[in-house]
């Protein structure tokens, strides 16, 4: 019994479709090996690996899995009575060969009482006889079946995706349901391309939407900059004007006070002017009283 279930789940474990995937350490650890030698055996192709994004996996079997089920498919044979099958053979033949049997005689090795699968049988070649092949289909007709399979074979598992495959193979409206499904698929194919390809458009145009967008704001920024500069040379001008409007009014002061001071100077020039006019009348009048002095005396002498 118990070799009955392990042989039944080595029989699963080799015929089902899903099965399990290990990494290269898992799988080591598994059967008591090194993941190098995992690899080896990897490469000599002796244990079932798989790849899925760069990644190795290998198939949850054990190393000997093809030695049992050698093993299994030995098992389900029977052992065949070759001693009968081999004195069969021999009378078919002799039959066949009748006429050439009386010219040459054929050599046969006797079989064995033991059960053992060589019977070697040697037969001479005939020189013309034809063979009666009816004979084959009544020997065919008599002879037993021989069932050679005891347990019966494990079934296959079939996806769903076969069966749905398989029957739609049958009948001929099933193939145009197939054709319309196909043609269904291309047309929605094609929609999903138009569409996806206007999508992509429409991203372009976002794109560039949103592109313009960037530019206009970045104009904005750069406006709204040369603005302040604008505002703060603009108040520089004030202050500056500012400035200049005070050194003006100063300037006006002292324009003002020069003015007073010219005037003031005119009316010392004008006063200086008549002092020296005074002074030269009265320096002409004494120059005249010298001078006449001067002739009276001349006179008197």
């Amino acid at each position: 019994m118990l070799e009955d279930k392990n042989n039944q789940t080595i029989e699963d474990r080799l015929f089902s479709r899903k099965k399990s995937l290990l990494t290269v350490q898992q799988y080591a650890n598994s059967q008591g090996i090194s993941a190098g030698v995992v690899n080896e055996c990897a490469k000599l192709g002796v244990i079932q690996v798989r790849k899925h994004k760069n990644k190795t996996f290998i198939v949850d079997l054990p190393l000997d899995a093809g030695k049992n089920a050698k093993q299994l498919e030995d098992d389900k044979i029977e052992q065949v009575n070759t001693v009968e099958q081999a004195q069969k053979i021999t009378s078919m033949v002799n039959k066949i060969f009748q006429p050439s049997i009386q010219n040459s005689k054929p050599v046969i090795s006797k079989p064995e009482t033991k059960t053992q699968p060589a019977v070697k049988v040697e037969v001479a070649k005939p020189q013309a006889a034809i063979p009666d092949l009816k004979l084959f289909a009544q020997e065919e007709k008599k002879a037993q079946v021989i069932r050679y399979e005891t347990k019966p074979v494990p079934q296959f598992k079939v996806s769903l995706m076969r069966k749905i495959s398989d029957s739609f193979k049958i009948s001929f409206i099933n193939r145009v349901i197939l054709g319309m499904l196909s043609i269904g698929i291309i047309l929605s194919i094609c929609a999903f391309w138009s569409i996806s390809y206007q999508n992509k458009i429409h991203q372009k145009q976002l794109q560039t939407a949103y592109a313009n967008i960037g530019k206009l704001v970045g104009e904005y920024d750069s406006a709204k900059r040369q603005a302040k500069l604008y505002e703060l040379d603009s108040s520089n001008w004030r202050s500056e004007a500012q400035r200049s409007q005070k050194s003006i009014a100063s300037l006006e002061i002292e324009l003002v006070n020069a003015k007073e001071k010219l005037e003031e100077t005119q009316s010392s020039l004008s006063n200086m002017q008549q002092n020296h006019v005074d002074t030269l009348k009265n320096l002409n009048k004494q120059i005249e009283e010298i001078t006449s002095k001067i002739k009276t005396s001349k006179k008197e002498n």
